[in-house]
């Protein structure tokens, strides 16, 4: 806790000083990038959208094991393991991301995106990160489910008519077909 109020304190201090100051150093610019996108609110939106997934997969875990564990119940696993995922997940993600600024982006790139995170515009776009990826989510899952809808219709067709991908197994033909008979 005390660790996120000096961090946050280091960054207002970054942010709000009268000259921007860039890096020379593009591992140095790498991590600011991450420490200022990266953000707890940010985090809660992402984990948020795949909590949904999350608890279909512990409760169908929980049934390979024959135990019925009710979707409330799994639900609710996941919501108790939230918080210490969003932890583990600020705390280990920061020196992997850095590593891949690192290796995607060139050192003068780095630079120039540090400096537009440091000025108004930059600002306007980290805080409307939660809200935005939480609107991508909604339309990702909103195209999610008519897209499945319509790729399972001619994953059928397809099965229906035996036109399976190369390499296909016989005995996956068969049970495949069996299904959708």
């Amino acid at each position: 806790m005390v660790q996120a109020v000096f961090k946050s304190l280091a960054v207002s201090a970054i942010l709000f000083s009268a000259t921007p100051m860039a890096s020379a150093d593009p591992e140095s610019d790498a991590r600011y990038i991450v420490e200022a996108t990266l953000t707890e609110d940010y985090l809660n939106v992402v984990m948020g959208a795949m909590a949904g997934m999350m608890g279909d997969s512990m409760t169908a875990e929980f049934a390979r094991g024959g135990v019925r564990l009710s979707d409330d119940a799994g639900q609710t696993m996941v919501n108790m393991m939230m918080p210490t995922m969003l932890e583990i997940m600020l705390e280990g993600m920061g020196d992997e991301l850095v590593a891949v600024y690192l290796d995607e982006m060139s050192p003068a790139s780095l630079k120039a995106y540090r400096e537009f995170l440091q000025t108004t515009a930059g600002q306007e776009v980290i805080s409307s990160l939660p809200a935005i990826s939480a609107a991508s989510a909604d339309v990702g899952e909103r195209l999610g489910q008519s897209m499945g809808m319509q790729a399972a219709g001619v994953m059928m067709l397809n099965i229906q008519t035996g036109n399976f991908p190369d390499g296909t197994s016989e005995a996956v033909k068969s049970e495949l077909s069996a299904l959708f008979e």
